[in-house]
């Protein structure tokens, strides 16, 4: 994906390998093509190991623990853009504090990822949150849905909530991504 300096107007399609570093690179980025006002086209492709090297490098950074949990918030959002089931453009400019019709041209509004009510397991999701005092991050909400018996867990009382292990029928990456979603839908 290009960056700064390039101001090629006929720029059809910009493909991302692996995940930008957050939501304000990727829009810069994409913004390179079709710039003519013709279609254009943007690809970004990533997996797991994408997001857990750029967990790490978060992690391993020599920054603040503040900084660290800002950049983290940074990449659930541009996961939870990733994970969209809703128009992509609406979710990106969402992220700017911007509102916008659905587009009408993203993947999603061609085609949409077919879906499933899960309205009682975000339920379970958000009154975790809420009963945490939202002071905890995603690992700590999923490890507390499945049920894992940790010292963080204990030493909060979490292991008391209702909602404690009420999502083990459930794996980490399902409430992971729920969790994003909810995100991406200003649920939380």
């Amino acid at each position: 994906a290009f960056g700064m300096g390039i101001d090629k107007p006929d720029i059809r399609f910009v493909f991302h390998t692996d995940l930008p570093s957050n939501m304000e690179a990727y829009y810069q980025e994409i913004g390179r093509a079709g710039r003519d006002g013709k279609p254009a086209r943007a690809v970004l492709l990533y997996g797991f190991e994408d997001i857990r090297i750029r967990r790490a490098m978060i992690d391993d950074s020599n920054a603040a623990d503040e900084q660290k949990r800002i950049e983290h918030r940074r990449l659930d959002a541009l996961l939870a853009f990733c994970e969209a089931s809703s128009c992509r453009r609406q979710v990106l400019l969402g992220y700017f504090g911007e509102t916008h019709p659905p587009c009408g041209n993203c993947d999603q509004c061609l085609s949409p990822s077919p879906t499933v009510d899960a309205t009682d397991l975000a339920r379970a999701a958000l009154e975790t949150v809420v009963a945490t005092n939202q002071m905890y991050g995603q690992a700590h909400i999923v490890d507390i849905l499945v049920g894992r018996d940790t010292d963080k867990i204990r030493s909060a009382g979490h292991d008391s909530h209702a909602t404690y292990g009420a999502g083990k029928a459930k794996d980490s990456s399902f409430w992971r991504s729920l969790l994003r979603q909810l995100y991406a839908a200003n649920a939380i």
